[in-house]
């Protein structure tokens, strides 16, 4: 038998353990740090995934100038 725990009683450990489909690897309980950060790319893989539903993607500019602040202009 299983049952569903509302969202808001869920700890970050059960939440993250439920969205990658079960435990950690390691075995270990991931620190805070680790959990918030996880809990974040959680967060930003599902915004990404509705943008991405509505077709809302970056134009080729878009791109362009993203690059353009993470390499070295003065190469």
């Amino acid at each position: 038998m299983s049952s569903r725990i509302p969202e808001e009683n869920e700890t970050p450990t059960a939440l993250l353990f439920e969205r990658n489909g079960g435990p950690d690897p390691s075995g270990q309980e991931p620190s805070h740090e680790n959990q918030d950060r996880k809990l974040w790319q959680v967060a930003e893989l599902q915004k990404a995934m509705v943008e991405a539903d509505r077709g809302d993607f970056a134009t080729e500019e878009e791109v362009a100038a993203a690059v353009q602040t993470w390499t070295n202009k003065g190469r």
